[in-house]
């Protein structure tokens, strides 16, 4: 999270520093650039954290294993195919209701 923040305010700081002017007028743009892109990438940074938390439990171990093979990761293949697994699991669950319900009938 902090690596977003800072590289927001290095950003920032280093564009308020390219201000056309005198020393103490870009230092100014610089201070301003420090608070406003602070500010303004403390909240994505904390977005990304938390979506970050909704990652599949297989990407850091399949991530693990693509360093090692030296092969690109594919987050998309992986999260679908942690979705197809969720989703087979719920038809056998609903399916196992289904037959419940119509035995006890």
């Amino acid at each position: 999270m902090w690596n977003t923040v800072g590289a927001g305010v290095i950003t920032s700081a280093l564009t308020g520093m390219a201000i056309p002017g005198n020393v103490v007028m870009r230092l100014k743009g610089a201070a301003l650039g420090v608070a406003v892109g602070g500010l303004a990438t403390l909240p994505f940074a904390y977005a990304v954290e938390e979506l970050e938390k909704f990652l599949p439990a297989q990407a850091t171990t399949t991530e693990e294993s693509a360093r090692v093979e030296d092969r690109k990761l594919d987050m998309t293949s992986v999260f679908i195919e942690q979705l197809e697994s969720e989703l087979e699991e719920y038809k056998s669950e609903e399916k196992k209701r289904r037959r419940r319900w119509f035995s006890r009938s």
